[in-house]
């Protein structure tokens, strides 16, 4: 059993009762929403969330990412780190984060508008 359950996924209420339903002999319980109604079997089932549009979308994106640098021919590795990069910035901008990927020495730094409004 966790210890917190998360607001009702469908009106997103907090007034979620860890007992809200039991079955007719009593043995079994589970969570439910004391506004909407809406029941779950178990706090893990009540908790777990389908993924978002935009994690979809990201998982998408970082998979098509590996297999296009693993079947790159690139030997210069100054090369194959800039693609990976603008890669990544493509992908960012495509789930519409603001974050970017900058190369920093022999690796990547990620750059939030926080830093570029420091400047």
């Amino acid at each position: 059993m966790t210890d917190e359950l998360k607001p009702c996924p469908f009106c997103d209420s907090s007034d979620i009762d860890c007992t809200f339903w039991a079955s007719d002999s009593g043995i079994r319980s589970g969570p439910g929403c004391s506004k909407c109604g809406a029941k779950a079997e178990s706090d893990e089932l009540w908790n777990t969330r389908a993924p978002t549009q935009k994690e979809v979308h990201l998982t998408g994106v970082v998979n098509s990412l590996i297999g296009y640098m693993s079947d790159c021919q690139i030997t210069n590795q100054n090369e194959w780190m800039n693609r990976l990069a603008a890669r990544l910035n493509h992908a960012l901008q495509l789930i519409g984060c603001d974050d970017r990927i900058a190369r920093h020495g022999e690796g990547f730094q990620v750059i939030t508008p926080e830093d570029c409004n420091e400047n």
